[in-house]
C-alpha cells in the first residue's frame, strides 16, 4: 500500500516507495477514444506510483478514467474510483453501462450502507451474454492496437497544433477588426497599401519595432521597408513616422492572418491524407473490440454468478474483486467498500475532497491516480472546523502542505509528492470557443487547447440592472425580474437546455419560484459544478461585487458550463476591478452585447444614487405621508388612473371604514380592524359609486420581511381582505414593474 510516513528531516517527503513503477515504457488501448493529453495522462497513470491529472472543464476527465480502468483491468489488476460525493462516481458507471460498451457487469457501486444494501439486492446470478464479443479475426490485435497507438501519438500533436492555430486565427481577427475601426475613424486608407505576398509578418513586425522610435524616416528606413519587408510603395514614407507605424500594423496583420490561414490549410490536409479520425476511430473500436474479447474469456467459463452476502465479500474479498474487480465509493467510505488493498485507487473530484478523507482511499491502494482541477471550486469548510483544523495543524507544526484548513487533497497531493507527474488534459470539446478563451487566458495561462468551433455569433454577453441597490441579504429580487422578464422570453432553446445559477442559495430558491419550471436547472455555482447546458444564466446578486462572488475558481466554473451562450447579470454600478470587470471587459472588447435592463421600478429613485431625481420628482407632486416611498407611489397611481375619470385614489384609509359588518370576523382579526392605527395604504375607488375597486399596499423590505412583527400584520390583514372581496395587491420596493402590474389588476376588477 501507499505508506505515507513524515520523516523528521524532511516533512515535506513523506512517500517511502520511488514514484516510478514501470520498467518500460506502456503502450496503453483507448476503448474510450482518446487525444495526445488523455494519452499521456493513461501512461503515466500506467507507469507511475503516483500520478495526478489535471482535468479543467470539458477536456474529457471521466473518458481518461474510463481509458485508465479498461487498462487496469486488462492486467488483471483492481481499481476503486472514489469521490467526495456520488455523482462523479456514478458518471463513471454511467457511461460504462451505455449500450456502445455494455461494461457496467464488472463494476459494484458500494460505499455507504445503502449503496451496498443496494447492489447485493439487484445482483441477479447471470452473466450478460458475451458470445459476440469474442474476436475471431487475427491473432495478432494487440499488436495493431499498439501500433496505431504509437501512430496517433503523433497525428494527436498535429491536432493540437490544427487547433492552435484555428484559436489564434479567431484572436487576430478580433483584434485586426479593432484595428480597422481605428484606421476608419483616423482616415488612414488602407486600399492603397500594398503588400507583397512573399512578406513575412516576423520581419514586419521586427520593423515596426523600430519604426516606432524614429523621429525621421531616413534612406535606410525607406530600403528596409521597400526592399526587406515589401510594404507600401515610396508614397507611404513621405506620410511621416505616425502613417508609416500604422501601415506596418495593418500590414503585420494581413501578413500574419495569411501565414496562420496557410498553416491551418496545410495541416488539415496532412490530417485529412493521414486520415486521422479514421484512425482513431479504428484505434477506439480495436481497443473496445480487444477488451471485450478479454472480458468474454475470463468469464464465459462460468454458467452462473455467484451471488454474493455482505458477510461475503468481507470474508472472501479476493473472490468479489475477481467477479467486480471494479468498485466505485465516496472517499468518506471507500476503506469499509472492500477490506482489500486495491491495486490502484483514483480519486476523482479530488479538489473537492478534504485531505482527511482522501488520505482515508490512499489508505487502500498500492498506486494512486489523482484527479481534479486546481482552478475549479474546492470543498467548503465550515468555520468551525477550519478552527479545529488550524490548532492540530499549529500544534503539532505540521508541514503547510497538510494544512487541512487551506489544501483541498488535490493540493495537498501535489505538494507532498512533489515529483509524482501531473498531466494537465488541454484539449476542450465542450464551449464556444470565445466564452472559455476566457477561461483560457484568465485562469489557465492559456494551457487549453480549444477543439471546438464557432456557431454563435454571440456566445457572451451581459445585461445591467438599472442604477440602484437592488440586494437584500442574498437575493436580488431586479436580478430575478430580469432573468423572469426580459432574458428568458428572448432565448431560442427549449427550457431543458438553460442553466440558472447564483452564488446564493435564497437567490436560488426565489428564482425557483419566479421562474416555475421544473425543467429548467436552477442551482448555486457549487452544485452546478460537474454539469452543462447550452445557455447558463449567472445572476451575480451583489449590489457591489464582494470577494466571495468575484472568486477566480467560482467564475471559472460559472462561465465553463455554458456550451453555447453565457449571459452575466450585473448590477450598473460596483463591479469593481476584479474578475468580473475583466470578465465585462472581455465581452465588450469583442464586440458582445453589453445591455442596460429595460425593468424599473418607480421606487427606484428612492436610492442615494438617485437622491437629485427623487427630490426633483417630490417637488413637483403632492406629499401625502412622510415615506418617501409611499409619495412615489401615490404620483404613480394618480398617472396610471389620469385618463379614467371614474376613478380616485385615497390614502390612509383606516380599515374600519371599509368593513363596517364585522360579523365575518373572530375576536383578534375585530380587535386589528377596531384600532385607530389599522389602515390601508392606497384606496382607488369608484368616484360615483364610492365602491372600492383596488387597495394597494406599499412594503418595505426590511420593515415588512418575513419573520417581522409586521409580517404577521400583513398575513393578518390580507385574511380580512380576502374575507370581504377586497382586492388588493401587496408591491414591495424591491421589485419592479408597478405601472404593468396596478394597470392589469385594474382591468381585472373593472371587467
Amino acid at each position: 500500500m501507499l505508506w505515507l510516513h513524515c520523516n523528521p528531516e524532511n516533512k515535506d517527503n513523506c512517500f517511502e516507495k520511488p514514484i516510478s513503477s514501470a520498467e518500460k515504457p506502456v503502450t496503453p488501448i483507448f476503448p474510450f477514444g482518446c487525444n495526445l493529453s488523455q494519452y499521456k495522462a493513461v501512461q503515466n497513470a500506467l507507469e507511475n506510483n503516483v500520478s495526478v491529472i489535471e482535468g479543467p472543464p470539458g477536456t474529457g476527465k471521466t473518458q481518461t478514467i474510463l481509458n485508465l480502468i479498461a487498462n487496469i483491468v486488462l492486467n488483471g489488476e483492481t481499481v476503486q474510483i472514489v469521490s467526495n460525493n456520488n455523482a462523479a462516481t456514478d458518471n463513471v458507471l454511467e457511461k460504462m453501462a451505455q449500450e456502445k460498451y455494455g461494461l457496467d457487469f464488472i463494476a459494484a457501486r458500494l460505499g455507504s450502507k445503502a449503496n451496498k444494501e443496494a447492489f447485493i439486492a439487484n445482483q441477479t446470478g447471470k452473466y450478460p451474454s458475451l458470445s459476440s464479443w469474442k474476436y475471431s479475426g487475427d491473432n495478432n490485435l494487440i499488436d495493431r492496437v499498439k501500433n496505431l497507438s504509437a501512430e496517433l501519438a503523433d497525428l494527436y500533436a498535429k491536432q493540437q497544433e490544427l487547433a492552435l492555430n484555428k484559436s489564434k486565427l479567431i484572436s487576430l481577427n478580433t483584434e485586426f477588426n479593432h484595428f480597422l475601426n481605428y484606421c476608419r475613424e483616423n482616415e488612414i486608407n488602407t486600399d492603397e497599401i500594398i503588400i507583397d505576398k512573399t512578406s513575412s509578418s516576423n520581419k514586419i513586425i521586427k520593423f515596426l519595432q523600430k519604426a516606432e522610435h524614429i523621429e525621421k524616416i531616413s534612406f535606410i528606413t525607406k530600403l528596409r521597408g521597400l526592399v526587406i519587408c515589401k510594404v507600401g510603395k515610396i508614397s507611404i514614407y513621405k506620410q511621416g513616422t505616425q502613417y508609416l507605424a500604422d501601415t506596418l500594423r495593418y500590414a503585420f496583420y494581413v501578413t500574419r492572418k495569411a501565414e496562420i490561414e496557410k498553416q491551418i490549410e496545410e495541416l488539415t490536409a496532412f490530417l485529412e491524407k493521414a486520415d486521422a479520425s479514421a484512425k482513431e476511430k479504428e484505434l477506439q473500436n480495436l481497443s473496445l473490440a480487444y477488451f471485450k474479447d478479454y472480458l468474454s474469456k475470463k468469464y464465459s467459463g462460468n454458467i452462473l454468478r455467484e451471488i454474493f452476502t455482505d458477510e461475503e465479500i468481507f470474508k472472501d474479498p479476493d473472490g468479489f474483486l475477481k467477479e467486480y474487480p471494479v468498485i466505485l465509493s465516496t472517499t468518506f467510505s471507500s476503506i469499509n467498500s472492500v477490506r482489500k488493498t486495491f491495486d490502484y485507487v483514483i480519486v476523482d473530484e479530488s479538489s473537492q475532497a478534504d485531505i482527511s478523507t482522501g488520505v482515508l482511499a490512499l489508505c487502500s491502494a498500492e498506486k494512486a491516480v489523482i484527479v481534479g482541477d486546481s482552478c475549479q471550486l474546492p470543498f467548503v469548510l465550515s468555520d468551525e472546523k477550519k478552527s479545529i483544523a488550524r490548532d492540530i495543524f499549529n500544534k503539532y507544526h505540521l508541514s503547510e502542505a497538510y494544512d487541512f484548513s487551506t489544501n483541498s487533497f488535490l493540493d495537498s497531493v501535489k505538494k507532498v509528492f512533489t515529483s509524482a507527474p501531473v498531466t494537465v488534459l488541454r484539449e476542450h470539446y465542450r464551449c464556444n470557443p470565445k466564452i472559455i478563451e476566457f477561461c483560457n487566458q484568465k485562469f489557465y495561462n492559456g494551457q487549453l487547447v480549444i477543439m471546438t468551433d464557432e456557431q454563435n455569433d454571440s456566445p457572451l454577453a451581459a445585461v445591467k440592472t438599472v442604477s440602484g441597490d437592488h440586494a437584500r441579504e442574498k437575493f436580488n429580487q431586479r436580478q430575478i425580474d430580469v432573468i423572469v422578464k426580459e432574458i428568458l422570453p428572448s432565448l431560442d432553446y427549449s427550457s431543458d437546455e438553460i442553466g440558472i445559477i447564483a452564488p446564493y442559495n435564497e437567490q436560488i430558491n426565489r428564482l425557483i419560484e419566479a421562474v416555475d419550471n421544473e425543467e429548467i436547472k436552477i442551482s448555486t455555482v457549487h452544485k452546478f459544478q460537474g454539469r452543462e447546458k447550452k445557455v447558463i444564466i449567472f445572476s451575480t446578486v451583489d449590489n457591489q461585487i464582494r470577494e466571495f462572488v468575484d472568486d477566480p475558481k467560482l467564475l471559472n466554473v460559472a462561465i465553463s458550463r455554458a456550451e453555447e451562450k453565457f449571459i452575466i447579470v450585473i448590477g450598473n454600478d460596483n463591479i469593481g476591478d476584479g474578475n468580473i470587470a475583466d470578465l465585462v471587459s472581455y465581452i465588450e472588447y469583442n464586440n458582445f452585447e453589453v445591455s442596460e435592463s429595460n425593468i424599473y421600478s418607480v421606487f427606484d429613485m428612492l436610492y442615494s444614487a438617485n437622491t437629485e431625481a427623487r427630490l426633483r420628482f417630490l417637488s413637483k407632486h403632492r406629499k401625502i405621508s412622510e415615506y418617501d416611498s409611499e409619495n412615489l407611489m401615490f404620483a404613480e397611481i394618480n398617472e396610471v388612473i389620469k385618463d379614467t375619470p371614474d376613478l380616485k385614489v385615497e390614502c390612509h384609509v383606516p380599515l374600519r371604514m371599509l368593513i363596517k359588518d364585522k360579523s365575518l370576523l373572530n375576536a383578534d382579526e375585530q380587535k386589528y380592524v377596531s384600532n385607530n392605527n389599522t389602515h390601508v395604504d392606497f384606496l382607488i375607488y369608484n368616484r360615483v359609486s364610492k365602491k372600492p375597486v383596488l387597495i394597494i399596499e406599499v412594503d418595505g423590505y426590511h420593515f415588512h420581511k418575513k419573520g417581522t412583527k409586521q409580517a404577521e400584520r400583513d398575513i393578518l390583514k390580507n385574511e380580512i381582505l380576502n374575507k370581504y372581496n377586497l382586492s388588493f395587491l401587496r408591491l414591495n420596493t424591491t421589485e419592479s414593474g408597478e405601472e404593468e402590474i396596478i394597470k392589469k389588476a385594474l382591468s381585472i376588477n373593472k371587467a
